[in-house]
C-alpha cells in the first residue's frame, strides 16, 4: 500500500516484488492519511491471514512469526476485525518483545 507520492516509491514497490504473485502493490491515487492506507490495503488483502506492516518496521518483522506460531498452534483461533468477539473466544497473546518467545 503506498500513499500518492512523487519519489518513486510506487516503481520501487513494483520492481522489487516482480513477478511474485504473492505480492502486489497498491497505489492510493490521493493522499489520506495513514488510516486510509490502512484500511485500503486491508480490505484488498487476501489469504487466510493477513498482517500489515509500517515500512519503517516500528514493529520487527520477526513478530510475524510469534503470531503465526500462536495461529498454528491454536487452529481453532478465529477473530475478524469486524466482528465483536463473542466471550468463549480466544485472544492472541501479546507480542513478545524482540521475538524473545519465539
Amino acid at each position: 500500500m503506498v500513499e500518492k507520492s512523487s519519489d518513486g516509491t510506487v516503481d520501487l514497490a513494483k520492481r522489487s516484488i516482480g513477478e511474485d504473485s504473492r505480492f502486489r502493490v497498491i497505489a492510493n491515487e490521493v493522499q489520506k492519511g495513514k488510516g486510509f492506507a490502512v484500511k485500503t490495503g486491508m480490505l484488498q488483502a487476501r489469504g487466510q491471514i493477513v498482517f500489515f506492516m509500517d515500512l519503517d518496521l516500528s514493529t520487527p518483522l520477526v513478530e510475524v512469526l510469534h503470531f503465526l506460531s500462536y495461529f498454528e498452534a491454536h487452529p481453532d483461533f478465529r477473530k475478524p476485525a469486524t466482528c465483536p468477539k463473542p466471550s468463549h473466544q480466544k485472544t492472541a497473546p501479546p507480542p513478545a518483545k524482540n521475538g524473545a518467545n519465539l
